[in-house]
């Protein structure tokens, strides 16, 4: 029934059974996404249907993923069943008694709503044990304990005690804990875009990303490298997680760099920097863009256009350093004939193209929701297909694509909602403004040493986590304290986000990296040291932005151009000198002068610039580039 190891594998009429709920459940939300039940006067607003979708999602998953590894594969057990009818109870109670005013308060109003309320949270618990791992579960089940036990705590941790029914009518029953903003993405937004990254894949898109920076890329120096970043990005802006990108793309192009002479840690690091950079990349982001846009209030679209060309450059920088890892060891590209032909890959799937570019249009043009754009973008491949055999979405292809979106969902669903609970737990508790307030204390006021401070939380607290858990977990603890010194809201979410990304590049926990390197068979913690090394301009991007706002494209177009002229120049030095391969191998002084070249390049103003270039310049003469440039321009000449 299903692609995923985790999902018991059905048969008989339980398989049908199971199919059948994963077909309606979908439907459900693509019908409230579409506002069908509109059209039959029977309008739902948006609370209550989050409780039905919770109550549906739980249910589904206590009967579809056992509990252990060996709990039984073809049949859900009793305490799946058990669990299956009674975590649900409260979301659909709440369906059918629904109160803004006790969703305002957070009162629970007598003995069964309490036992409602706890066994669904214990459910929510479980659900993302199941799906996630424990990870997750335990940094949820830690914050909630804080909630219980803050009034034991020294200093800024001290807070308030609450009862047992406070702590658990705010966890289930308010819109600023499970049911809250974060869930709300995720039903409507986030499977939208899953629905449309499956479909997509499932008619070939995939393949045809491959192929095409393949045959782009392949045959240049480095080629098989530099043709896993162009995959990687290409395949990342549809795909919600940075592991399962590495193991669509990986599986392809991280033996294809070991036979051109990468090693495996080398191959995986290369792997492991693109795939987590899918998630920098719009339009999707891994779903953290519609995140941002809604906490912000803003719209989707400028949370994309802001976030474009910093994306850029993280790519920029790693193609950079991968073409310079292949020049210092001589790595050449595959032979011609080994690549699929160009005009051959476009000709075959340039098709793939339309419905990103609907998107696209449907989203900065027509000021669509995400929902329905990505919907729309689903139509447009549906109406290609009836012309072209190859893309055409069968129905084996529709419900394959279906149950994968809803599978691949389920995950970032219940991310989503046990999330909810550490939200609700800082704003019972008000930990997150006594954190930020002590940020801004140790900074004493200065904006970079904050930022280095919020770095250093971002790469801790997003050790071992999805990217949408530990986007929010930093935006409701560490975000407050670089508004409050003046950073813009939207570049100050967008620096904690590179860097709860950057963790899944960071040693120790490097989850891209260790996925990677069961591929390449690489060592884990070499493959992760290198995948530091080689993503390492993502320590740097933030800062970048931070102070050139115009890079996030807000301004003067002649001041974007600059700014953007300089970054690129900068990353360039930077990649050499971390590389140590410029024009040729550099020597110790030269490593330095590019890297500091490459650093004076990222500090605001004239005079960071000029000395930026002037050591950049100082560095190609060293390497004798003066001559090689006459003798170019005489050649021209002649």
């Amino acid at each position: 029934m299903v692609e995923q190891a985790k999902y018991r594998e059905f048969r008989g009429w339980w398989g049908r059974a199971m199919e059948a709920y994963a077909a309606a459940i979908v439907a459900y939300h693509v019908a409230y996404v579409l506002h069908i039940p509109d059209y039959f006067g029977l309008y739902m607003a948006m609370q209550p249907f989050i409780f039905v979708s919770l109550g549906l999602i739980l249910s589904y998953v206590f009967l579809c993923i056992p509990a252990t590894k060996h709990a039984s594969k073809d049949k859900p057990t009793w305490y799946d069943i058990l669990l299956a009818l009674t975590a649900p109870i409260l979301p659909f109670y709440l369906h059918i008694t629904y109160s803004e005013k006790v969703l305002t308060l957070g009162l629970v109003q007598n003995t069964m709503e309490l036992a409602m309320g706890t066994v669904m949270l214990i459910g929510i618990l479980e659900a993302m044990r199941r799906t996630t791992g424990w990870i997750l579960p335990s940094v949820i089940l830690l914050f909630v304990t804080y909630g219980f036990t803050c009034q034991y705590l020294p200093g800024f941790f001290q807070g308030r005690p609450y009862p047992f029914d406070r702590i658990v009518g705010i966890l289930s029953q308010t819109e600023d804990s499970v049911f809250g903003i974060a869930y709300k993405v995720a039903a409507t937004v986030v499977l939208s875009f899953m629905l449309f990254a499956r479909f997509l894949e499932h008619s070939g898109a995939g393949t045809f990303f491959i192929n095409l920076a393949s045959s782009l890329l392949g045959a240049v120096r480095g080629g098989p490298a530099k043709a896993a970043v162009a995959a990687s990005a290409m395949f990342g802006t549809i795909s919600g997680s940075c592991p399962a990108n590495v193991v669509s793309t990986g599986a392809f192009t991280i033996p294809m760099m070991k036979r051109m002479g990468f090693s495996s840690e080398q191959a995986g690091a290369v792997e492991a920097v693109s795939s987590s950079g899918g998630h920098l990349m719009p339009p999707v982001m891994g779903a953290v863009a519609f995140l941002i846009a809604d906490i912000l209030e803003i719209s989707y679209w400028s949370v994309c256009v802001a976030a474009f060309l910093p994306a850029l450059f993280f790519y920029f920088a790693e193609f950079m350093q991968v073409d310079f890892m292949a020049a210092k060891r001589d790595l050449r590209g595959l032979l011609r004939q080994e690549l699929p032909p160009v005009k051959g890959t476009l000709r075959a799937g340039w098709l793939y193209l339309v419905p990103l570019a609907l998107l696209v249009l449907l989203l900065a043009i027509a000021n669509w929701t995400p929902q329905k754009a990505s919907l729309g973008a689903v139509a447009a491949l549906f109406f290609i297909g009836l012309f072209r055999e190859k893309m055409r979405l069968g129905p084996k292809r529709i419900f394959s694509a279906t149950i994968g979106g809803l599978h691949q969902y389920l995950d970032i669903g219940f991310i989503c909602a046990g999330v909810g609970m550490i939200i609700g737990i800082v704003v019972l508790t008000g930990i997150g403004l006594r954190l930020s307030s002590e940020l801004v204390r140790i900074a004493g006021g200065s904006l970079l040493l904050l930022l280095v401070l919020a770095a250093m939380s971002s790469l801790i607290l997003g050790m071992g986590m999805p990217s949408v858990p530990a986007y929010i977990v930093l935006v409701i603890l560490v975000a407050p304290a670089l508004t409050q010194l003046g950073l813009p809201p939207l570049a100050s979410h967008l620096f904690l986000f590179y860097f709860a990304i950057a963790s899944f590049i960071t040693p120790p926990v490097c989850i891209s990296a260790y996925v990677a390197a069961g591929i390449s068979g690489g060592s884990m913690m070499k493959t992760g040291l290198e995948a530091s090394r080689i993503g390492s301009v993502v320590y740097v991007v933030p800062f970048l932005f931070v102070y050139h706002p115009v890079l996030l494209l807000k301004g003067e177009v002649t001041e974007i151009l600059l700014a953007a002229i300089s970054g690129a120049i900068g990353i360039v030095l930077l990649a050499a000198g971390i590389q140590g391969y410029f024009l040729k191998r550099t020597n110790r002084l030269q490593r330095i002068l590019l890297l500091l070249g490459g650093s004076f390049l990222f500090v605001p103003g004239w005079t960071g610039d000029v000395v930026g270039v002037s050591l950049g310049i100082l560095t190609l003469v060293w390497q004798g580039g003066h001559r090689w440039i006459l003798k170019a321009g005489f050649a021209r000449r002649e």
